[in-house]
């Protein structure tokens, strides 16, 4: 009974290690983008002043196109300047299908940035030299992909997280301004966190068979 037992504790232990060594294959992403080919991108809104958003959105367009190569993207600018385009007001469905007659579109991304909680970490020093400090930050994004034919959403995801960041410009309790000469290096941890689960759903995955 006992060498029975020892023998099947075996054979339980070879099927465990081949098994969890046998060869990966790449699971296609949830949201295929190419489907949606060719697809505007509108520079995401911020509730922070200064060039927070626009940043993000470089960061997001880089980590699609990496991760779906050869997507077509149009770079459509703020929602200001999208709006012009086509006099309105407002970016509901109705401008949605518009902007997709007038640039070609399949889908429209956009995104919104909510950035609260914010702690700075003042210094005598930093308020003399410059008003630039650093801070602690609450950030939300939210992430929509629009079909421009009805308007509709077809997929959304949001990440949230806390970071400290550098280069905050406070001039006021509620006038507050990220405007880094190096974005990259004073916002980078918090812009990767956020892009990197924003994008689970847009990027292939391993998996073992």
């Amino acid at each position: 009974m006992y060498h029975r037992l020892k023998l099947w504790s075996l054979i339980f232990l070879f099927s465990f290690f081949i098994l969890g060594c046998g060869p990966k294959v790449l699971i296609p992403p949830k949201v295929d983008l190419t489907k949606y080919d060719p697809i505007g991108l509108i520079t995401f809104k911020s509730t922070a002043k200064g060039k927070l958003g626009e940043f993000m959105t470089l960061k997001f367009l880089d980590e699609i196109s990496r991760s779906q190569a050869g997507i077509k993207v149009v770079e459509l600018g703020d929602e200001s300047k999208v709006l012009k385009s086509v006099d309105r007001q407002t970016l509901d469905p109705s401008v949605i299908q518009m902007l997709g007659e007038k640039y070609k579109l399949k889908a429209i991304i956009t995104g919104d940035l909510n950035v609260s909680d914010i702690k700075p970490n003042i210094s005598i020093t930093s308020i003399i030299t410059s008003m630039r400090v650093k801070a602690e930050v609450q950030a939300t994004l939210i992430v929509r992909l629009i079909e421009t034919k009805s308007g509709a959403t077809i997929w959304s995801n949001l990440a949230e997280d806390k970071k400290s960041v550098a280069s905050v410009s406070i001039f006021s309790k509620n006038d507050i301004v990220f405007d880094a000469q190096n974005p990259d290096e004073a916002y980078g941890e918090l812009a990767d966190s956020l892009i990197k689960s924003v994008t689970e759903d847009l990027k292939p995955r391993k998996r073992r068979m």
